[in-house]
């Protein structure tokens, strides 16, 4: 089984569940109980992370809506920024996870969260190598599925620095189809209130989480050179 990325960020022992508040305040008040991860990359390697140039059709589109939304995240992951247009999906809620400081993207659940549009980001020319990367990175907590995606015309506004770049022209179309990481239903009994972009932005774990997200990145990538990794199919979790 591939062990879930994020949690490698904390310590089994200090696992606990996170608060109720938009804030996470359990979260970053604990951030000094995170694992030892790689050290962080240098300002100038994070700037020279390189802009996509144009969307592909070798790949089909990724709905993030999480973690992934981050750009020091991201890049950490496949060492570029992609292209990403802003979208939204309904019918689907955007959940708080206990004991986790990322959410889960979950069809129903607990009734005291009602469904509304979810705005995130459908990320274009991903390759096969970069989807098997997030693969890797995402774990057997969630399963992939297709969702019906709302294309926006207007950049998604976030009140804290550090969401990834908008392109608000790069899906031509008005609705599309993507592939995105459903919470597995197995666990929903972890589900809880609403999983907000700014709350996880504000919270000082950031650099951690993203440097623990580059590890897995360059394990991903040996492990894909060496045949010993393969990426899941529509519907299936890694477990």
């Amino acid at each position: 089984m591939i062990p879930c990325a994020r949690l490698a960020c904390f310590a089994p022992s200090v696992l606990r569940p996170l608060a109720s508040s938009p804030c996470f305040p359990a979260a970053a008040q604990a951030h000094h109980l995170l694992r030892p991860a790689a050290p962080r990359a240098s300002t100038s390697r994070r700037s020279a992370a390189r802009m996509s140039s144009k969307a592909s059709n070798d790949q089909p589109l990724l709905f993030i809506y999480g973690s992934l939304l981050v750009t020091e995240v991201m890049s950490a992951l496949i060492e570029r920024v992609p292209i990403c247009q802003p979208g939204e999906v309904q019918g689907y809620n955007r959940y708080q996870l206990t004991e986790r400081p990322y959410p889960g993207l979950f069809k129903g659940g607990p009734a005291e969260v009602t469904n509304e549009a979810i705005q995130g980001l459908l990320v274009c020319g991903l390759s096969a190598d970069e989807m098997a990367i997030l693969d890797y990175f995402e774990g057997d907590e969630y399963v992939t599925g297709m969702v019906q995606v709302k294309v926006c015309r207007t950049a998604h506004s976030v009140s804290e620095q550090g969401y990834l770049p908008q392109t608000v022209d790069a899906v031509k179309e008005s609705e599309v189809e993507a592939v995105a990481y459903l919470f597995n239903e197995k666990l929903q009994h972890r589900l809880f209130g609403k999983w907000r972009p700014e709350d996880f932005l504000r919270m000082d774990i950031v650099p951690s989480y993203a440097a623990n997200a580059k590890s897995y990145g360059e394990e991903a990538r040996k492990l894909l050179k060496e045949g010993a990794f393969k990426p899941r199919g529509l519907g299936e979790s890694l477990i």
